[in-house]
């Protein structure tokens, strides 16, 4: 045996792996809750759930974005010139000037 670990193990690990994320996730919400709320938590755990919550939006930010490259751009190229052009309109409309910068 080569260093490959039987099926059954390996879902028993990975069944953990997932448990121990799900509660993880759980947990920040949880406290983010109470943190609303204004109940008594101590600093160190307000700190943690930040962290954790950074941590969470970082992870789902990048699998918004590797969806995004997966399956992405969402617009078509005759939309986005539509978008454009009617932009131009609506500022036109209005007489839109750009402000000078220096």
């Amino acid at each position: 045996n080569s260093g490959v670990m039987p099926a059954p193990v390996e879902n028993i690990i990975l069944r953990y792996v997932k448990s121990k994320a799900e509660w993880w996730t759980n947990v920040a919400y949880a406290n983010r809750e109470k943190i609303r709320r204004g109940q008594t938590v101590d600093k160190t755990a307000v700190k943690k759930n930040l962290g954790r919550l950074t941590r969470l939006w970082l992870k789902a930010e990048q699998e918004r974005q590797q969806s995004y490259l997966k399956d992405g751009p969402y617009v078509s190229p005759d939309e986005a010139i539509a978008m454009y052009k009617t932009m131009v309109h609506w500022l036109e409309a209005r007489r839109f000037a750009p402000i000078p910068f220096p």
